[in-house]
């Protein structure tokens, strides 16, 4: 029985071999629907011996000559179609065939995009984009790509069989964060038919699919900040934050600072003193959240000034290089409150005012030994201490001009005078210099 079986298989095998089977030229055709096509089919091309050749078509007209067959067709209506070229052989009266395989392609008539949600995403939750080809044909050779912006997510093709044409719809799941907020979706539908196909297939794509991203503000910078800074220095805090719909600002911390700096993401301390220290709180928000920044400010002492008033003498409009009173005015690093006032006589008489300075510091007015605030300058025990403050102040200006008056009447009137008419201090001329 095995032997029977062997030697029917070689018999067949031998068979196949021996058998000349037609040949198309071209071997395959792809062509659009409703153009026109052709080919040519020649049997026995080694000199067989043939019996009743023939050519099988559904469509078109064909010639023969001799072991060429000419087959045209004008317009190409069918999808599913093939033609076969065949022919006896009489010595084994087995039948040699040969199929030309044509593909009746279409391309689509549209392609465009879509999601499966109506209004806005939201940052983390799960959306399909939908790709729909209308009318396109062989659908088992056409290939979708799905793009966002230019980057290219994924390639499908479809799995069906079907030669009509038909409209096929392509899905990609998607997540959607802040990164594309605004990104641009489309897809792309091309028909794969091999080197046989034209060159210029066209390549439908889909109008662009803008995506509106939801998502809770995130600080551009870290959430939490240690920030130190000198007493008098400029303090910026930045709380910018992104996100959609555009985040608000909430700040608190030392109220004198906060109150007029709401909905702003940078709060700004044109001159920061100790009562600056502290935590500032940020709330960014929006619809989908919000989110709180932390800065922890320390103040340190910064370098205070030392104002220093001059005195000294003028000869023919000229200042003397060496002052003959200096008073220097002193404060603490610490809080820059007044500590010594300190005058040093190098001559014992009053002259011109050479330089006179005076300042306010830490939004507070220094009257002797502590500091008002301008805030409370109204209250009665400040009130006292700024008009004792200016009565002195014009008491000093007052010496000085009389000091000036005198020193004038000297160098510009001959013969002695009696200072002791002008000040009732003294009854004798003292000489500014020693002889």
């Amino acid at each position: 029985t095995i032997m029977f079986f062997s030697y029917l298989f070689s018999a067949v095998f031998l068979v196949n071999i021996l058998c000349d089977d037609p040949v198309f030229t071209p071997s395959r055709l792809v062509v659009k629907h409703g153009d026109p096509t052709s080919a040519s089919c020649s049997i026995c091309q080694h000199g067989c011996r043939y019996e009743n050749p023939g050519l099988e078509k559904p469509i078109g007209d064909y010639t023969r000559n001799g072991t060429m067959f000419s087959w045209r067709v004008n317009s190409m209506t069918e999808w599913d179609i093939s033609i076969i070229c065949h022919y006896e052989d009489p010595k084994t009266n087995k039948q040699c065939c040969g199929t030309l395989p044509i593909t009746v392609y279409k391309p689509p008539d549209t392609v465009s995009i879509s999601v499966n949600h109506n209004g806005l995403m939201v940052e983390g939750r799960q959306y399909t984009l939908q790709c729909t080809v209308q009318d396109v044909a062989p659908v088992g050779n056409l290939t979708v790509t799905f793009y966002r912006r230019q980057t290219s997510l994924v390639q499908i093709r479809s799995n069906k069989t079907t030669k009509a044409p038909v409209t096929e719809t392509f899905t990609l799941k998607i997540s959607p964060s802040k990164d594309d907020d605004g990104a641009q979706y489309w897809c792309e539908a091309k028909l794969q038919l091999g080197p046989e196909a034209p060159q210029d297939l066209p390549v439908m794509v889909s109008q662009n699919l803008t995506a509106t991203v939801y998502y809770i503000p995130q600080a551009v910078n870290s959430l939490s900040h240690e920030i130190n800074v000198t007493e008098g220095d400029t303090l910026h805090l930045n709380c910018s934050a992104v996100g959609n719909p555009s985040p608000s600002y909430n700040w608190s911390g030392p109220t004198h600072h906060i109150s007029p700096f709401n909905n702003i993401s940078v709060l700004t301390i044109k001159s920061v003193h100790a009562d600056s220290a502290g935590q500032y709180n940020c709330t960014v928000e929006n619809n989908m959240g919000k989110v709180n920044v932390l800065f922890t400010v320390h103040v340190k002492g910064g370098s205070c000034p030392v104002f220093t008033f001059e005195i000294a003498m003028v000869k023919n409009g000229v200042a003397e290089k060496q002052p003959r009173y200096l008073l220097s005015v002193l404060f603490s690093p610490s809080s820059c409150k007044l500590t010594l006032a300190h005058v040093k006589l190098r001559q014992t008489f009053i002259v011109t005012v050479l330089v006179f300075g005076i300042g306010v510091m830490n939004n507070s007015l220094f009257c002797f030994l502590y500091p008002i605030p301008l805030t409370q300058l109204s209250t009665a025990n400040n009130i006292s201490c700024i008009l004792v403050t200016a009565i002195l102040f014009c008491v000093v200006i007052g010496a000085i001009l009389l000091g000036a008056y005198a020193a004038y009447y000297k160098h510009h009137r001959m013969g002695e005078y009696n200072l002791k008419k002008i000040l009732r201090v003294r009854s004798k001329h003292i000489p500014m210099l020693p002889a």
